[in-house]
Parts: structure tokens; C-alpha cells; sequence
């Protein structure tokens, strides 16, 4: 078994010099990776190759090398020196190895025997701005350790392919925790092996980075490629040249294949029987620890769902964005199928092995961004650690439904029946507003208190929704507001919009008096006051305290607003969304969940409402205002 996951295989082919000589679909596979930086319009075309330059810059300046610290190590001083030569000769090369450099250079060598300090790498892609894509084994010890974190740092090159930019790491998250059973899921069979790092500082694009365009997998056959920093130097340089190519060591390139299986039934990459060389794509994949040539190991589910194509790859690739000819970003490489060494030679049989972008995102709780014209990935934080084994952790399943699953923590008593039966009616007509609703049971996971749910969940929130929405962690069962806002968020296409949007519908779709039956305007009535939202707006109009919407539009002045009572925000936006609701339908509440995000401006929002609701915003409040006045009106 190959320690990063990334083969080649045993017959190289050269690469292709006009277009009549493209491999067939089947096979696809081109050897070789050539400098990004190099790769234009001519070069393509000399080659025939199936792709446009605009394709290629998509990937210019998007790509990243993720430098990892691994610690000490040992080897040979020979092999150390040979590795010297190879990556810190040539200034061009150095220049993006400067960390393995240094590490080579404070080498102690005893009787031909060194400790060294290692530095690794992946690869991975800008997003947008601050949030960088990559593989889940590479990122998911730094979660753990604070040390490695904070030496390890994503280097971006400019558009000439010089690395320019070098960024610090603040936070990390794996859509895969378990890698200790030799890359077998034991714990969690929903594991997808991609990660996501958000940047500790400026990346070097400027305020405004659109965010990269993302597609669906293209035909079977299509042309791919691959962008990332392959470490080949292990090939011959001889082997090298007669397949036409020089890059060695770590810097950015590009290699290029074509899609050979889409996995359309959404199968996992499974290890059948613990040898790399057999694993496939399976259902079932039973998970069992076996006897392999003496020693114990596991097979079972390595990733979810992911599709196999046929670019070059080798170590350093892993996590390594795959584009298609239009240049959409449709997966990032995780690792291979395959029997050889892909440091030391190519194969056109070797499959390599990427997840597609859409359930990638999902699996990291994020965005899938070509859901609207929104087209963000919300960074606000709706994220903690999944619990993966909740009978472990000391939860006790207290309901089980096709719906829900509750769990109760230590000093939590069980939920009771009209809670459920409330949950359950609450969900119906929730799905029914919104159209939305998570592809599996909601399970809700509830705490005696903040401090007990931070410590299960490493969250400081009150409410944490995690797991693609389908974990839903709370301080009591009686909650209707947070379920409404996991709906909301479904809706939305798992981002997050204005406050003042998301919080009004989860105030005005969220009371915990409402009982089955009840009609839908009970869910407007704030039960510590028995009055609906809408007297309490009418009431501070009257007393001309209720603020113009205008001036809270945007995150930090709707939370920040000081109102007349510690709640008044919420109650007048749960007001103007029923008002909206009632008087224009749902539909255009569903199209402004969908294509405005939290991080808007206020003058994206105000431009919004007028294109979605046909008004201005300052129309949509008086007509508001109207209705509160006649509500009032003897």
C-alpha cells in the first residue's frame, strides 16, 4: 500500500502530438506534467488537446501547494542528499520548497544515518477568498495539533507561476475523521476523504475573489485535468524526457486524462480485501478487521461516492482540483486504484480516484455555490464536531422516527410525546412552506446546558447545525425556531441569508405553543407574552421606535441593534416576513433564501427585493406599516 493513495501504472505512453492520437475513452490517459504556467492556447493546440487556454486559467493562480510539517524523521543520508539535489539545487525549484530546503539543509547525520525535520505537501484550490479545497488526509491531523498548524501554510502562486503568496492556516475541517484502520471508514460511513482550510490572512487576490465556478461531471469520456505539485522526482529524469516533460519536485503543473467512471449509483471506494491493487467501487462493503500476510488490517469503505479518471497523478496530488475543458472546478483527486508506484512510473490502467465537488461541499457542511446566482460559500460558522456514536458518548435514544431521532444527553430528561408529535407536524408544515427537507432523519441532540454542548460539540454556539443539516444540537427540546432555521437553510441551499430574513421566518414559523392543528398563524404568538409579532410592531410604530429596515440589512447592524426590548429585532423581522409571506406568497420568500447571502451588502440586498418582489424595499415597508396600522385601528 502506497502511504499518500496515488499510483500510476506499468506501459507509458508519450503524450499525444495531434488529435488523431487521443487514447480512447476507455483507457484516456495521458503520462506527464507540464508547468501550468506554460500551458496556453498554442500548447494545447500542438498537442491536440481538447481544451481552451480560458479553460487552463481557471486553474492559474487558483491552485495552491499545501506545505504540511510532519516532524522529525530519519533516512539515509545519501537519499537525503539525493532529494537535496533534486529539490533545492535549481533556484526555480526551491523557491517552492523552501521548508523541505530548510529541513534538509539543518539535516544531523550520524555513520550515514540523519534526522531530519519533514515537510510534505498536497495540493488544493482557492475557492474564493480565504477558503482553500483539498483532501481530508491531509488536513485532519492538523485539527488536533496546534504545533503542525501553525508551521503548515498554503503557498499560491502568481499568474507566471512564481510563489508569490504564502498564507498561514487559522482553522481546518474533514468531511473524514478515521484514517488509524489503515484508510478504512470504521466510524463513520458517510466519510468523504476532502478537506477545507480557512486561511489566516490575505491570500494575495485582492478584496472580491469571485468565487471558482463549479460544474456537474461532463460525459463519460471527456477530457480532464488535473492541477496541483506532483513530487516525481523518483521517476528517471530519462523516463521523464521521453515522455516529454522535466517537472520535478513540488511545482505547479498540470496533467490531463478523461473521465472513465461517474459512478452514477454513488458506490463507495471500498477495500475489499486489504490490498490497495483491489480496491473498487462496491455495495455492499462490509467492514471487518482480516488477517493480510500475517498482520491485521481492515476492509471496508475508504470515501463515499466519488468517480474514477485517468490523468497523471503521483504523491503531492492528493487533494489536487480537477477541472473539466470548460474549466469548472467538478472534483479534487483524494487517491487511486492501482498497482504500482506512481513516483516512480506512469500506467494508462491506473484509475485515479476524485470526488465530485457537489457531494464534497455537502460533506463539508458548505455551500455547493452554483445552487443560485448567490453564488458563495457562507464561512459564518454553523459547524462542530459530529457525533459520530452518540450511545458511546452517553446519549440515549429517547424517539426514532423516519423524520427525527432524539438524543438525550446526561442530566436531560427524555423528550415527551406532544414534543414529538409537535416535531413531527412541525417538520410537515415546514416542508410544505419551503419545499426542502434533509435526506435522511433529522437528529436532534439535546444538553442540560451551553457548557455541555461546547464541550460536545466544540462549539461556543447555542445552536449548532452540522453533518450536511442533519444534526441539529440544542440546549432544550423546545425549540421550534432552530428546526425552522434548519429548513431555511435547506431551502437556501445550505448557506445562510440576511438575519434579518433567516431570523424573522424562524421567529415567525417558530412558537412553541403552536400544537398540531392549530392554525398558522399560532406560530407568530411569543409565548412568554401571548402576543403576536404583529402587535408588538404595531406598537412600537405607534410609538415611533419601530427602526427603517434599510439601516438593517446587513449582519452586524441587525445584530447590534438596541431595541426596545432585548428581543425587538426579531420580532419585527418575524413581523415583515409574515407580512411578505401573506401578502406575496411564499415562492418569493424561497427565490430570496436561495440567491442572497449573509454576506451581502446593503445595497445587493435592497437590489433584491425590488428584483424579486417587484417593489422597492421602501414599498414592501409601507405596505407593512398599513397593515400594522390597521391592525391597530379600532
Amino acid at each position: 500500500m502506497f502511504p499518500l493513495l496515488l499510483l500510476s501504472c506499468s506501459h507509458p505512453t508519450t503524450p499525444p502530438q495531434a488529435a488523431e492520437q487521443a487514447p480512447a475513452a476507455d483507457v484516456a490517459g495521458w503520462e506527464g506534467f507540464f508547468p501550468l504556467a506554460e500551458v496556453d492556447g498554442e500548447w494545447l493546440t500542438e498537442r491536440g488537446l481538447p481544451l481552451t487556454a480560458a479553460a487552463i486559467d481557471a486553474a492559474r493562480g487558483r491552485v495552491g501547494k499545501l506545505v504540511l510539517h510532519d516532524g522529525e524523521r530519519q533516512a539515509k543520508e545519501e537519499d537525503l542528499e539525493s532529494l537535496w539535489t533534486a529539490t533545492c539545487v535549481d533556484p526555480e525549484v526551491a523557491a517552492w520548497n523552501t521548508d523541505r530546503c530548510q529541513g534538509l539543509s539543518e539535516r544531523k547525520c550520524t555513520d550515514g544515518e540523519c534526522t531530519y525535520q519533514h515537510y510534505g505537501n498536497c495540493s488544493g484550490v482557492l475557492l474564493q477568498e480565504g477558503l482553500f479545497l483539498t483532501a481530508a488526509h491531509c488536513v485532519v491531523s492538523l485539527a488536533s495539533d496546534a504545533e503542525a498548524l501553525a508551521q503548515s501554510a498554503v503557498i499560491l502562486p502568481d499568474l507566471g507561476g512564481k510563489p508569490v503568496h504564502r498564507v498561514g492556516l487559522r482553522t481546518v475541517r474533514a468531511g473524514k475523521l478515521d484514517f488509524e484502520h489503515h484508510w478504512v471508514v470504521v466510524e463513520d460511513s458517510g466519510a468523504v476523504d476532502v478537506g477545507a482550510i480557512w486561511l489566516a490572512g490575505p491570500d494575495g487576490r485582492g478584496e472580491g475573489l469571485p468565487p471558482l465556478q463549479v460544474g456537474p461531471l461532463p460525459p463519460i469520456g471527456d477530457p480532464l485535468f488535473l492541477a496541483g505539485f506532483p513530487r516525481v522526482e523518483r521517476r528517471s529524469p530519462e523516463a521523464r524526457a521521453a515522455a516529454g516533460y522535466e517537472l520535478v519536485a513540488g511545482t505547479p503543473s498540470v496533467s490531463f486524462g478523461r473521465l472513465a467512471d461517474p459512478n452514477p449509483a454513488g458506490l463507495p471506494l471500498c477495500n475489499v480485501d486489504g490490498y490497495q491493487e483491489h480496491w473498487n467501487l462496491a455495495s455492499p462493503c462490509p467492514v471487518e478487521e482480516i488477517s493480510v500476510e500475517g498482520e491485521m488490517t481492515w476492509r471496508g469503505p475508504i470515501t463515499q461516492a466519488p468517480f474514477l479518471a485517468t490523468y497523471d497523478a503521483s504523491n503531492g496530488n492528493s487533494g489536487g482540483p480537477v477541472f473539466d475543458s470548460q474549466g469548472r472546478l467538478v472534483g479534487l483527486t483524494a487517491t487511486l486504484i492501482g498497482q504500482v508506484d506512481p513516483q516512480e512510473q506512469y500506467s494508462a490502467d491506473t484509475r485515479m480516484v476524485a470526488t465530485s465537488i457537489g457531494p464534497a461541499l455537502e460533506a463539508l457542511g458548505l455551500n455547493p455555490h452554483d445552487a443560485g446566482p448567490c453564488n458563495a460559500l457562507s464561512t459564518q460558522e454553523l459547524w462542530g464536531r459530529a457525533v459520530l456514536d452518540p450511545a458511546a458518548e452517553g446519549f440515549t435514544l429517547t424517539y426514532d422516527s423516519e423524520h427525527f431521532r432524539f438524543w438525550s444527553a446526561p442530566g436531560v430528561k427524555p423528550v415527551d410525546g406532544m414534543n414529538t408529535t409537535t416535531s413531527e407536524a412541525h417538520r410537515e408544515l415546514l416542508v410544505d412552506l419551503l419545499d426542502a427537507d434533509p435526506t435522511g432523519p433529522l437528529e436532534v441532540f439535546t444538553y442540560p446546558d451551553a457548557i455541555a454542548l461546547g464541550a460536545a460539540t466544540s462549539s461556543d454556539r447555542g445552536l449548532v447545525i452540522l453533518r450536511n443539516h442533519r444534526q441539529l444540537h440544542l440546549q432544550s427540546y423546545r425549540q421550534l425556531h432552530e428546526f425552522a432555521h434548519v429548513y431555511s437553510y435547506l431551502a437556501a441551499g445550505r448557506h445562510r441569508t440576511i438575519p434579518l430574513v433567516e431570523e424573522g421566518f424562524a421567529e415567525a414559523y417558530g412558537n412553541w405553543t403552536w400544537r398540531p392543528g392549530d392554525p398558522l398563524d399560532a406560530l407568530s404568538i411569543k409565548e412568554a407574552d401571548g402576543k403576536h409579532v404583529h402587535d408588538f410592531a404595531a406598537g412600537w410604530l405607534s410609538e415611533g421606535t419601530l427602526p427603517p429596515l434599510a439601516g438593517l440589512l446587513e449582519d452586524k447592524t441587525f445584530r447590534g441593534y438596541n431595541g426596545p426590548n432585548a428581543h425587538s429585532s426579531y420580532f419585527f423581522a418575524a413581523s415583515f416576513v409574515r407580512y411578505l409571506v401573506d401578502e406575496h406568497g411564499v415562492e418569493p420568500l424561497r427565490t430570496f433564501l436561495r440567491e442572497v447571502c449573509v454576506e451581502d451588502d446593503a445595497g445587493v440586498v435592497e437590489g433584491a427585493f425590488e428584483r424579486i418582489y417587484s417593489s422597492p424595499l421602501t414599498g414592501l415597508e409601507e405596505g407593512w406599516h398599513e397593515m400594522l396600522r390597521e391592525r391597530q385601528a379600532p
